[in-house]
């Protein structure tokens, strides 16, 4: 009888990857959202009146 060596097996890599699906982007913001906290700030209302004065003064400037 002769003594043979064990053959050498692959090793098997196992990897998990994301299987993309009509709600994954949904999925994918809501762990985001649970790992990193939304911050929201709140500004200054963007849109202001403009006054007489300041129409005035505009009026005043020389560009030329």
């Amino acid at each position: 009888m002769s003594s043979q060596k064990p053959k050498k097996r692959p090793k098997i890599k196992v990897q998990v990857s994301f299987e993309a699906s009509r709600v994954s982007d949904d999925c994918l913001a809501s762990a985001y959202e649970q790992v990193i906290p939304v911050h929201s700030r709140t500004t200054r209302k963007q849109t202001q009146l403009v006054t007489q004065e300041e129409i005035n003064l505009f009026d005043s400037l020389d560009f030329g």
